[in-house]
């Protein structure tokens, strides 16, 4: 039998003795788990870098933690209060970059590697910031939005209220 989900073996569905666990698909060098997908596989580790490099290129000064699989479950205590909605986007499109990889990868047939990983996510990123600087515009609180997002060279606001985002700069890992 195969107990699989979406190519991810899952620890609420039962191993029973002689049912071997089938190795990654991506990095094919240990037992596929969700641990090692979200953290372990070795491509998955080196953008887990880049998206703390990106955290750091976005508040410097006030983060300087490196990826541990503690903050990464748990990032909510990197960053003063006010930089949360910073961590939590990083964190967020970090995991759904991963997560939309690996499904690309087991339905389509997909391959990814860093490269590409990084890519998707300064995508992903450059969209949250543009889509939190609209709702900030909306709601008038472009103030708030510029304490919180523009704490560097990577984001900021003209003297006409235009966003501009700087990302593409950061290395691969």
């Amino acid at each position: 039998r195969d107990y699989k989900v979406t190519g991810v073996q899952t620890c609420a569905l039962p191993i029973y003795p002689g049912i071997s666990l089938e190795l990654c698909l991506h990095c094919e060098q240990v037992p596929e788990s969700i641990g090692h997908l979200f953290w372990g596989c070795p491509d998955v580790t080196s953008l887990w870098s880049v998206s703390y490099s990106l955290l750091s290129s976005l508040l410097p000064g006030i983060f300087t933690s490196p990826p541990t699989l503690s903050h990464i479950l748990c990032p909510f205590t990197l960053a003063p209060q006010e930089y949360v909605p910073v961590v939590a986007s990083l964190h967020a499109a970090t995991y759904w970059v991963i997560w939309r990889a690996h499904c690309s990868f087991v339905f389509d047939n997909t391959p990814y590697n860093l490269v590409s990983l990084r890519l998707s996510l300064l995508s992903l990123i450059k969209q949250n910031i543009t889509s939190v600087f609209h709702v900030a515009k909306q709601n008038s609180r472009l103030a708030q939005f510029e304490l919180t997002w523009c704490c560097s060279t990577s984001v900021s606001l003209d003297d006409a209220g235009l966003l501009s985002i700087s990302l593409g700069d950061l290395p691969l890992s």
